[in-house]
């Protein structure tokens, strides 16, 4: 059977579909992970500036957050169909 010009045979002798919308969903969480770290950084070198305890806070749980969709994406990766 042949979906978007790339091969899939079922009986899991060749998930090539799975394993590229895997890898793209994969990138896709990473990356959100990478934003969230940079605007959470920005956010305490903003209240570092401003010498506000609430927006260092925020930052932190928002590296925190990114750190756990980087993780995601790193587990997502390990996903296979056997």
């Amino acid at each position: 059977m042949k979906f978007l010009s790339i091969p899939l045979t079922t009986g899991g002798a060749d998930l090539t579909v799975f394993t590229t919308m895997m890898d793209l969903f994969s990138k896709g969480v990473g990356a959100l992970g990478m934003i969230y770290c940079v605007v959470g950084m920005m956010s305490i070198a903003r209240g570092y500036k401003d010498h506000a305890g609430a927006d260092m806070n925020t930052g932190i749980s928002q590296i925190v957050s990114g750190a756990i969709y980087i993780l995601a994406a790193v587990t997502l990766k390990t996903i296979t169909l056997a």
